[in-house]
C-alpha cells in the first residue's frame, strides 16, 4: 500500500459510528468527554444502531459512507467485542480523513478502497490509569485520541506509531462458479434488504428470494403491491424491496442471510 507523504489536516470534526444504541447514555458520555477535552470540536453521529458486536455490518456502512465525509474529519468506529483485552486501537489515514477503530477487521474493507493510506496503532501511554474504564474505551480512550487528532495536525506522529498490517474481514459477495452468494449487510428501518452486491455487476445476472427471480426497478413505486423487486440503492448496491411494505418481514430474511445470484457479470 502506497503511503502518504503529507500530514493530516484536521477540520475540528469527530464522526461517530458505534453499536451503542440510543437507549442509554453512552453516546452522550462520549460527546460530553469530547467537548470537555476539545470545546470547539463538533461531534457528528453517523450511526449508533449497528447490531451489538456486528463488525461486518459496521465495516459495510463505513466503506460506503466514507466517500461522503468532509475533508479533515476524524471518524471513530467503536464496535468492539474485545474491549478491555489486548486488542489494539488503530488509525487509518487516507488522503482526506483519519479513521480509528479496534484492530478487529472493521477498517480492512475500507482500506482496500484507498489507493494510498497510512496505518498506525495508538501507543496509549497511561492507558493503565485506573480512571480508564475497561468496558468503555469509546469514552476513555477513543474519544481523547479523537479530540487531539481533531485539532492537532501532529497528533498522529505523537500518539501513534506506523504499522503495516491489520486484522482482516471480508464483506464481498462469495463466488460459486459463475454464480454468487450475496449477503444482506444491512436492514433499514423500512425493512429494505441492503446487500453487498454492486448493482453495476448485475447486467446479466438474476437475484432470487424464496426461489423467485426478482424484477429490477428504478424506484420503490414501480413495484406492484406485495411484489419483491430489486433496485440500485443509495450505496450503489442491490437492495431487495417491496413497495410500501417491509421486505425483511415478508421474506423472513435476516441480517447476514445469503441470496443466490445467477448468471455472468458481462
Amino acid at each position: 500500500m502506497f503511503s502518504l507523504r503529507r500530514p493530516f489536516n484536521p477540520s475540528g470534526m469527530v464522526v461517530y459510528l458505534t453499536d451503542f444504541g440510543l437507549a442509554d447514555d453512552y453516546v452522550g458520555q462520549m460527546h460530553l468527554n469530547l467537548l470537555r477535552l476539545a470545546p470547539g470540536v463538533r461531534p457528528i453521529d453517523l450511526c449508533h444502531t449497528v447490531p451489538p458486536g456486528d463488525i461486518r455490518s459496521a465495516a459495510f456502512l463505513l466503506k460506503h459512507d466514507a466517500g461522503r465525509l468532509p475533508d479533515g474529519a476524524v471518524v471513530v468506529c467503536v464496535v468492539d467485542p474485545g474491549v478491555g483485552t489486548s486488542r489494539e486501537i488503530i488509525a487509518l489515514q487516507s488522503e482526506r480523513n483519519v479513521f480509528m477503530a479496534p484492530d478487529n477487521g472493521l477498517l480492512s474493507p475500507l482500506r482496500r478502497t484507498f489507493t494510498s493510506s497510512n496505518l498506525y496503532r495508538a501507543t496509549l501511554k497511561g492507558s493503565s490509569d485506573p480512571s480508564i474504564s475497561r468496558t468503555f474505551h469509546g469514552r476513555d480512550l477513543f474519544t481523547p485520541l479523537a479530540a487531539d487528532l481533531a485539532v492537532n495536525p501532529m497528533s498522529l506522529a505523537e500518539k501513534f506509531e506506523a504499522i503495516d498490517t491489520l486484522e482482516d474481514c471480508c464483506i464481498d459477495p462469495e463466488a460459486s462458479g459463475s454464480d454468487l452468494k450475496a449477503e444482506v449487510m444491512w436492514i433499514d428501518r423500512f425493512g429494505n434488504l441492503v446487500t453487498n452486491l454492486p448493482a453495476a455487476d448485475m447486467r446479466k445476472r438474476s437475484v432470487y428470494v424464496n426461489d423467485r427471480s426478482l424484477r429490477r426497478v428504478q424506484t420503490f413505486s414501480e413495484g406492484r403491491e406485495g411484489e419483491f423487486v430489486w433496485l440500485e440503492g443509495s450505496r450503489g448496491t442491490v437492495e431487495i424491496v417491496i413497495n410500501s411494505a417491509s421486505a425483511a418481514d415478508i421474506s423472513g430474511l435476516s441480517l447476514h442471510d445469503t441470496l443466490l445470484v445467477t448468471g455472468g457479470a458481462g
